[in-house]
């Protein structure tokens, strides 16, 4: 298996959460449901906002609608004004002069113009190609008001444009001249030439915001009319359904934002619920060479701590990531409705905003992924000292594993506190931009009001509303994006695990075994634990009929347990083949040979649960009665229903450390038996016991071998001196083999090895 250390490939994000989407399988209504929910949380927070601009309007102007402003879509420009040596300060203006707003635009261009010092004003209307009673009202005040700030003020209009009897007449301070007056050709070589014609683009008088804004005025016109009127009539009753509405909103917000926040957490706990089963299941499938190469902390970490990374990132994908982009789309969408230039304006701070996302996602990235391996490091550790906690307190090592644990601990510690620190920083940085971007909008935005006029205040009022409503989840983008990387290197992580794939599977060919009838034969196998490594087992050979027991015998790591591995096929020969009955053990499945296979081995696995269920372990249906049969043949029936205070219902803790280790063996005995499989390996069975319990073993032990093949690994060979056949090996291969008798006549290492441990030549036995 390949190391479990991050890497860092970001074109693989989104390879992960497909997989992790796959764990979603059966939840389209429940996403369906999540997705109506947030678009209809940002068309709530648009409307809850947008009850901001009648409000003012209605307490500001007592009106709650104007449905002149509202239909009024004329466009109309003015040049910047420019000055002359003379004093002369000329405009020139383009587009309809109509409606109210090119009435309030030409109003403020006359009254600057003529509060100043300059002693003569021409404004320049000849582009203009239409009038409105709105605009000559607006004429006819600057002939009442000229002279009283300059000397002359001289308005230029279409030729085509019929002149109100009114304004007909000029005065020596006030002159309305048309494009076919003598007089404008000089005007025009001295002044209106050098003045540049105001910006009045087709795309701005067709935009389609402009469209569509004034399609939905058109259809409810009628209705914003009548709400003009009541309005004037009753202003404190509208005034108070403004505010329900904007309660209604407030709760059905509330509803929206609950079950959006409900649903995400529901969906990423579903999801991490689903892939720590499959992590957990896949686990058990590998082969045993990860649980060689692995600690258990680190396997354990990868399950319980790396999976759970995962939800926080699939929650934040839906309450955030996917919100998000509704909620900012929306309320942009209305932004541009209310000030097309100061939405745009608004965008100049999303570059900073994506780039300080980026900065920050990858520096926790990187640190997210070192946390995780330090994390199973340190589960790791606390495993190894909670499981050997005897032998840390035997030799005086508490202080020593204590220090270890917090040295490994202070360095996570120092990891997140620099993940932390870069999303606050990233957080604090956006909040920062936001408010700089506010300001700016408010610079904008009071020139817009008071100046050119295309804003009013409630409308203004209005946008930065929605504008703090913008920045709100906006802000919360760095942290968001930390989540994630944090989901992502867990991801890594477990989805490392789960690529791996198991090289002990089933053939697509492969047959179910048949009970075990004539012989096992091992042919010429070899094996090593890795391609490069050196071969553990060379060229081994033998065959063992059905109802024999054999033994092998060696020093440690002579290859005595990885020969017996390979039967049950925990691992595979990498040269030769194991045959059961003349099938080849690859050609079989592997549920149909282990079913004819018990296994007792030297360190009894115990699971926390009761006597009874340890020894029906692998046989679901055993009854009660079974068990007991099974327990009494194992000699463990007399310690079970009179030692232990609830008999079979015993719970035996954590790996059995309620029971001693003869009581454990006894157990894992009885566990053999109740299998009733054919084929018994026994892997130590006997050593570190005394002399009575070793007794009781060696009897439930002679019970267990009748009518079954037997494979014995034992150092203590007073368990093996009855076996039909004795192997000792050495180095991998086999160096002597008989029965008991021949090998103490041969007076090789089998005779040493009894010497050593009797003193003198075994006694004979029968």
């Amino acid at each position: 298996m390949p190391s479990l250390r991050p890497y860092h490939k970001t074109k693989v994000d989104l390879r992960h959460y497909k997989r992790l989407f796959g764990y979603l399988k059966g939840t389209k209504f429940l996403i369906v449901i999540l997705f109506a929910c947030m678009i209809l949380e940002a068309l709530l927070t648009v409307g809850s906002v947008s009850m901001v601009k009648p409000i003012v309007d209605l307490l500001v102007s007592r009106r709650l609608v104007d449905t002149r402003k509202l239909t009024d879509t004329a466009v109309f420009e003015l040049s910047i004004p420019k000055s002359f040596a003379d004093g002369t300060r000329a405009i020139k203006g383009a587009g309809k002069l109509t409606g109210h707003k090119a009435g309030d635009t030409l109003r403020r261009a006359v009254s600057d113009s003529q509060n100043t010092t300059h002693t003569r004003f021409i404004l320049d209307l000849a582009g203009t190609d239409a009038f409105d009673e709105g605009a000559w009202t607006e004429m006819f005040h600057a002939k009442l008001t000229a002279g009283q700030r300059v000397a002359e003020t001289i308005i230029i209009i279409p030729g085509t444009i019929q002149t109100p009897a009114e304004l007909a007449t000029g005065t020596p301070q006030f002159r309305l001249l048309t494009s076919s007056s003598p007089e404008l050709a000089q005007l025009r070589t001295q002044y209106l030439d050098a003045i540049p014609p105001p910006k009045t683009d087709a795309l701005k008088q067709v935009g389609f915001i402009q469209k569509v804004r004034a399609k939905v005025i058109n259809l409810l016109l009628p209705l914003l009319r009548e709400i003009e009127v009541y309005s004037e009539q009753s202003m404190f009753h509208v005034l108070v359904a403004l505010v329900v509405i904007m309660l209604v909103f407030a709760i059905l917000l509330l509803i929206c934002t609950v079950t959006t926040g409900y649903l995400s957490a529901y969906l990423g706990s579903l999801v991490v619920r689903r892939l720590r089963d499959h992590v957990f299941d896949h686990m058990t499938k590998l082969d045993l060479g990860l649980y060689v190469r692995q600690s258990v902390g680190n396997l354990m970490s990868v399950v319980m701590q790396d999976v759970g990374t995962v939800e926080s990132a699939i929650e934040i994908l839906f309450s955030s990531v996917v919100k998000t982009p509704i909620t900012v789309l929306t309320i942009v969408i209305t932004m541009f409705m209310v000030s097309t230039k100061l939405t745009l304006f608004c965008f100049l701070v999303v570059p900073v905003i994506v780039l300080i996302v980026f900065v920050i996602g990858r520096r926790v990235r990187r640190i997210a992924g070192q946390m995780q391996a330090k994390r199973a490091e340190l589960m790791s550790l606390g495993v190894e000292v909670f499981t050997g906690m005897k032998v840390v307190k035997a030799y005086n090592m508490e202080a020593e594993e204590s220090r270890k644990f917090q040295k490994k601990h202070r360095s996570i510690f120092r990891m997140n506190l620099k993940t932390k620190l870069s999303e606050e920083l990233g957080e604090g940085l956006t909040g920062f931009l936001g408010f700089l971007t506010v300001a700016g909008v408010i610079l904008a935005g009071g020139y817009f009001i008071l100046d050119s006029g295309e804003l009013s205040g409630s409308g203004f009022a209005m946008f930065l509303a929605l504008l703090t409503q913008i920045f709100r989840p906006l802000k919360s983008v760095p942290k968001t994006n930390s989540r994630i990387q944090k989901g992502l290197a867990g991801c890594e992580r477990v989805f490392r695990v789960l690529d791996q794939k198991p090289s002990i599977v089933d053939a697509p060919d492969a047959v179910t075994l048949a009970p075990l009838k004539r012989e096992i034969a091992f042919e010429n196998v070899s094996f090593a634990y890795s391609p490069q490594g050196d071969k553990v087992l060379n060229d081994i050979s033998f065959r063992v009929a059905a109802g024999q027991a054999i033994a092998f015998v060696g020093e440690t790591g002579a290859g005595k347990s990885t020969l017996v591995n390979l039967l049950p096929r925990f691992f595979d020969p990498t040269e030769g083949r194991i045959t059961l009955d003349g099938v080849d053990l690859r050609k079989g499945t592997v549920r149909s040979l282990r079913d004819q296979i018990a296994v007792i081995t030297q360190e009894v696995v115990l699971f926390d649960d009761t006597i009874a269920n340890n020894i029906a372990y692998g046989c679901a249906n055993a009854t009660r009665e079974q068990i007991i049969q099974a327990a009494t043949a194992a000699n463990a029936h007399k310690f079970i229903t009179e030692k232990l205070e609830n008999g079979y219902d015993t719970g035996v803790g954590a790996r059995g450390a309620r029971l001693s280790g003869g009581e454990r063996q006894r157990i894992a005995i009885a566990r053999a038996l109740l299998k009733n499989a054919p084929i018994l390996i026994l892997d130590e069975a006997t050593s570190s016991l005394d002399s009575e319990t070793e007794s009781l073993i060696q009897e439930a032990l002679d019970r267990a071998f009748q009518g079954r093949t037997v494979f014995v690994i034992a150092h203590r060979l007073s368990t093996v001196h009855h076996c039909d056949r004795i192997y000792v090996l050495d180095g991998g291969q086999f160096v002597e083999q008989g029965t008991h008798h021949e090998l103490l006549a041969l007076g090789g290492r089998y005779a040493r090895y009894n010497s050593i441990q009797f003193g003198k030549p075994a006694p004979a036995t029968a």
